[in-house]
Formats: structure tokens, C-alpha cells, sequence
């Protein structure tokens, strides 16, 4: 089974599944909506949304639900395949919360809808829906699917700069992504070598054999930094690339592109772990998507899915692994074996 080429380089996971920056959707005023147009990935009943909350100055009860789009392509007042909303009271900032609908939404492949949240039943929510603009968007925007809102009892208002951070669950646990960002809380920690830990990136078990070329991060490298591609015995270095401060045009948490000094092939079912390490007490930074415990299996909404997650240590060989959570930071790959159709899950989402 011959790594083939794949004709150029790809990604993986996919930047689109990282946050760089972002805003949030206020919502304080009883006529308040954050809401997302998408089309339905699978045929089947939709019973749970899960989104991220940013500031929550005041907490409320918030209602979420599906509901049909408009002409101009506004979300309506009428329901969706028989969609009966459901709540919660979203209470804590940088949260992540799920709505279980008291009767899921009916959906066809292909069909257009809404995902709605607004206030059940005003009384004096001050909150923040966690809304983020995808590293690999581009300056062209997100057209379709798209975000959008009614603040300070307007009426809506679409927006290219980002998505919500939202996600939905088929009936049988199969989660998806509107877009690229998922219900995670995304952040950006720094990191320096007296940290504990001090070596921080992602653990990746390949379900096909690849070669890497390099590796993407979105990172802030303010100071001395290395990356560096461990071999599946977590403590052999494969490939170490170290950074240069001045090599960047933005001077702010960003995407990276490198390439390491040699081309190496990973083994289907093996582990290995791309991983930043500061060599300097000054920190770097780099970004961070958090899930909650209790949804880990959302990490199949993303790009590769549950192969890929947080791997940290101290001391290489001693690592900690955290299946809810993914770094900024990736593989780009030439490479990937003829037998990629028989692995299944790799690239996930």
C-alpha cells in the first residue's frame, strides 16, 4: 500500500476548524436573537443545539429551537420539521451549554433552516454568545452558511465576519459544525519554559499512512520557540523547526506555515504529537479550543475527529492527554497511502 501523492499539500486538521479571533452577539433586550442559516449535512432528527456563551453579565433563560428562512433569508417565526424548542438557563461566562428540544427537527439532506436562540421569557439577561471568525476564512467572508442577528430589539442583521459558535446533534449522538467553528471555547493562552507544563500541541493517531512536510500553528511567537514532531514513544525527536521572531508579518496570534528540514512518513495506527515548546522564561502564545468533558465525542464535528486532541508534558516521555480540547496546530501533508478509503474516520467532521 504506496504513499501517493496528493498533488499538491493539504491541511490537516483543517485550519477552518480554529478560531483566530473573534466578537460576540450581545443579547440584553427581550427581542434579542442569535441565530445561524445552514443547511441540514445529514437526513434524520435534530434534538440538540450546543453553543458557547462569552460575557454573561446577567444570566436568563435562554430558548433555542430550528425555524424556516425567508425570501431574503431571515429566520422566521414558524418551526421546522415540527422542531418544539427547548431552554436552559445560561448562567456562566465562556460556557459551553447544550438545548435538548422538546421535539427534535425532522430534516432532509439539503434542507435550508435556522438555529434561533432567544430569551424564553425576558426578564434581565445581559449575555454574550461566543461568535468567532475562522483562521482559514479569508478576506472574502463567510457567505453561506451565515450568522446572523437582532440586537437592541431591531431586525435582523446578516453577517459575513464570522459564525457562531454552534453546534447540533443528530438523534444517536452524531454531532456537526455549522460552519468551521464549533461549541468550543476558543482562547489564547500563552506559555513560556518555566510553565508547567511547557511543551503544549496535539496528539494525532493516523488511520492511513501519510507523509508530513510541515506543520501549521496559529501562534504568537513574541519570543524564543520550537516546534517539534515527537515519534510515536513520545520522547524520540523526528523534527524540530525553531522559529524566527522577525519572520512574521503580524505581530499578534496568527497563522503559521512552516516546513521541517525533511519529509517523514507516520504509520497508520501509531500516535505521534506535534508539539510547541518555548525555549525562552518569555512567553509565546497559541491558540486553544476547549470542550466540555461531558461532549468529547463533539470533537468528531471537527477535522479528523476524536484522533487528534491536546497532549501536554514537563519532561517529554510524561504526558498528559485531554480528549476534549485541541490545539492550534496541525500537519501539512504530501503524501497519504492508496488504502485511505479503508481507514475511515481520519479526517472526520
Amino acid at each position: 500500500m504506496a504513499l501517493q501523492s496528493v498533488g499538491g499539500l493539504i491541511d490537516i486538521p483543517s485550519p477552518w476548524s480554529y478560531g483566530s479571533s473573534g466578537t460576540n452577539i450581545a443579547m440584553n433586550d427581550s427581542g434579542d436573537v442569535a441565530a445561524a442559516v445552514f443547511q441540514a449535512p445529514l437526513t434524520g432528527n435534530i434534538d440538540q443545539i450546543l453553543f458557547a456563551t462569552g460575557t454573561v453579565t446577567t444570566s436568563d433563560t435562554i430558548a433555542g429551537t430550528f425555524v424556516t428562512v425567508d425570501s431574503s433569508g431571515d429566520p422566521t417565526s414558524t418551526a421546522f420539521g415540527s422542531a418544539v424548542k427547548g431552554t436552559v438557563s445560561a448562567a456562566a461566562s465562556t460556557t459551553i451549554y447544550p438545548i435538548t428540544l422538546a421535539t427534535p427537527a425532522a430534516v432532509t439532506q439539503g434542507n435550508t433552516l435556522a438555529l434561533k436562540l432567544s430569551f424564553d421569557s425576558y426578564v434581565a439577561g445581559n449575555l454574550n454568545i461566543q461568535y468567532m471568525v475562522g483562521a482559514g476564512q479569508g478576506s472574502g467572508g463567510i457567505n453561506f452558511p451565515y450568522a446572523t442577528s437582532i440586537t437592541s430589539g431591531g431586525v435582523y442583521t446578516k453577517s459575513a465576519a464570522g459564525m457562531p459558535n454552534f453546534a447540533i446533534r443528530y438523534e444517536g449522538g452524531t454531532y456537526h459544525a455549522l460552519h468551521s467553528i464549533p461549541a468550543l471555547i476558543c482562547t489564547a493562552p500563552t506559555v513560556g519554559s518555566g510553565s508547567t507544563p511547557n511543551h503544549i500541541g496535539n496528539l494525532f493517531t493516523p488511520a492511513f499512512s501519510l507523509k508530513v512536510k510541515g506543520f501549521w500553528a496559529a501562534v504568537d511567537i513574541d519570543n524564543a520557540a520550537d516546534m517539534i514532531l515527537y515519534d510515536s514513544d513520545g520522547s524520540t525527536v523526528l523534527e524540530t523547526h525553531t522559529f524566527t521572531t522577525g519572520h512574521r508579518a503580524s505581530t499578534s496570534l496568527s497563522m503559521h506555515r512552516h516546513f521541517f528540514s525533511s519529509d517523514r512518513t507516520l504509520t497508520a495506527g501509531q500516535t505521534y504529537r506535534v508539539v510547541l515548546k518555548p525555549t525562552s522564561a518569555s512567553t509565546v502564545g497559541y491558540g486553544l479550543q476547549t470542550g466540555n468533558a461531558s461532549y468529547a465525542d463533539a470533537l468528531n464535528m471537527m477535522s479528523m475527529g476524536t484522533t487528534c486532541y491536546q497532549t501536554t508534558c514537563t519532561s517529554p516521555g510524561t504526558w498528559t492527554n485531554n480528549t476534549h480540547i485541541r490545539v492550534s496546530i496541525g500537519l501539512i501533508v504530501s503524501q497519504l497511502s492508496d488504502n485511505v478509503g479503508s481507514g475511515g474516520g481520519f479526517f472526520g467532521g
